[in-house]
């Protein structure tokens, strides 16, 4: 995938919930030495339905191209 020179941060949508999911559970998805291993498939959306992913003490946001597609995502705080 090719990552345009400009990105944006933005909160989480519901469609993104589901690209991390794939990205979390299929280590094809992210290749051999990025995954960690399977984790609970409904942790990231039930966070998501909770509060967004924007939290006090951890949120994450999109990385998105200037038309929206999420590229990527960061993280800031407690790995929930």
């Amino acid at each position: 995938m090719r990552v345009p020179e400009r990105v944006n941060l933005r909160p989480l949508s519901e469609a993104d919930v589901d690209v991390l999911d794939q990205m979390e559970n299929d280590p094809l998805a992210v290749g051999q030495h990025m995954w960690s291993g399977f984790r609970d498939p409904k942790m990231r959306r039930r966070r998501w339905e909770e509060d967004g992913w924007i939290g006090a003490s951890s949120s994450m946001l999109a990385i998105a191209t200037p038309d929206g597609a999420m590229v990527g995502a960061v993280r800031r705080g407690l790995a929930t």
